[in-house]
């Protein structure tokens, strides 16, 4: 059969093409689009190289020597039945993702779903070489985040990055178990063995980090020994609490209880401590001039028009100039990301309103111009000379400090 058009034919065509009327709007059907699945893979897969564990084990303890405190977090549980504190140590999030490296040939994917207030996040692990799969959901609240200010979208942003992290961590150290248990136990040793060798640089180096987020009375009444007479396993203990802290898997007062005396079993470092505050409170204001607001900075009117009738004495005073000075060195830590400064200061948060509950308005402004000098858009002493003119003296003076 002769199925070639002739001229006339297609000329024909055409003409009846042309004729056809468009479809208007209402003849338009519309069609959803479906989102392709996500690609799973199941089963074992081939693999170019096969996982050799006792390598693995090698180059975990070779690792771990390295790390040190940087595999291993440490924080405390409350035993409601035995009406005690149980301590928790595990593998960071760090730990999980060298775990991964190391372990090879496996896949960690971690997918988010917003439910409004909170985020769940849905984290699998899949051993390409075994076929071995495991998912583990993970929700994680958006007001977890605490970091001062107005930035109600980057308190978000950083409740996510730290959801994201348990999330992909618990996955990773369920699924790699013995393994991360093997990296934990490395990596205390390494971390005593280390701190051993130089002792009291470790310290002194502890002392003065830590003491810049909590008082050190607080870290003392936990250890059970004056800081100057901490040993090697001791300063493990508070390394391995403050990542723990940083990694946001507990916060410092859950971690460094505050210390109270209205019970007769108070600690001498609390008595000492309140002693001295009440010695302080009973001097004389030193004489100090208000200082002005610098007017470089952008956010120097930020709270300032909020007064109150109150003064917050010497004695407070003097623990809001110590926020000042303590939460802008931690914003101004060079030796970690902007991402580690700004979870730093989001972690020191619950700390200094536990200090300063009165004094919310001053909190904000401290917290938001630490957020700046982290996020490098704010210079230190810029920020420090703005935030010391907020702190008032004397009950002559106007302030900021109060305001819940």
């Amino acid at each position: 059969m002769n199925t070639t058009a002739t001229r006339e034919e297609r000329r024909s065509a055409l003409d009846e093409f042309a004729a056809k009327v468009p479809p208007t709007r209402q003849d338009i059907v519309a069609v959803s689009a479906v989102a392709s699945p996500v690609h799973q893979v199941y089963g074992a897969q081939p693999v170019a190289v096969h996982r050799d564990e006792g390598k693995v084990l090698s180059k975990i303890r070779t690792l771990a020597a390295a790390a040190g405190e940087d595999w291993y977090y440490r924080f405390p549980v409350k035993n409601r039945k035995e009406n005690r504190v149980d301590w928790i140590e595990g593998p960071s999030i760090k730990c999980a993702n060298d775990l991964g490296r190391i372990y090879g040939n496996c896949e960690v994917d971690c997918r988010a779903q917003d439910l409004g207030k909170v985020v769940l996040f849905h984290a699998r692990f899949l051993d390409l070489e075994t076929g071995y799969s495991l998912t583990r959901p993970f929700q994680q609240r958006k007001s977890a985040a605490k970091l001062g200010g107005s930035d109600d979208e980057r308190r978000e942003d950083i409740a996510f990055q730290i959801g994201a992290s348990k999330a992909i961590r618990n996955v990773t150290v369920n699924a790699l178990r013995t393994f991360a248990d093997f990296a934990v136990v490395e990596a205390k040793g390494a971390l005593v063995d280390k701190i051993g060798r130089d002792i009291e640089k470790w310290r002194r180096n502890t002392i003065e980090r830590t003491s810049a987020r909590v008082d050190i009375a607080r870290v003392e009444a936990v250890i059970g020994r004056p800081a100057k007479d901490w040993l090697a396993p001791d300063i493990a203990k508070v390394v391995a609490s403050m990542t723990a802290v940083a990694d946001g898997m507990a916060t410092l007062d859950e971690t460094f209880p505050p210390l109270t005396t209205t019970t007769n079993d108070a600690s001498d470092e609390a008595r000492k401590i309140n002693t001295g505050l009440d010695q302080f409170a009973a001097s004389e204001p030193d004489e100090n001039p208000d200082q002005v607001a610098d007017t470089s900075d952008p956010g120097a009117t930020a709270g300032a028009s909020s007064p109150t009738p109150s003064s917050p004495g010497p004695a407070v005073a003097t623990i809001q100039q110590e926020a000042v000075d303590k939460l802008i060195q931690l914003a101004d830590d060079q030796d970690l990301s902007e991402q580690e400064r700004l979870e730093n200061l989001d972690g020191a948060a619950s700390n200094w309103e536990a200090q300063l509950p009165d004094h919310r308005d001053f909190l904000r402004a401290v917290f938001s111009h630490a957020a700046k000098v982290a996020r490098g858009q704010l210079k230190p002493d810029v920020a420090k000379k703005y935030l010391g003119s907020l702190i008032k003296k004397g009950p002559a003076d106007g302030n900021l400090g109060g305001g819940k």
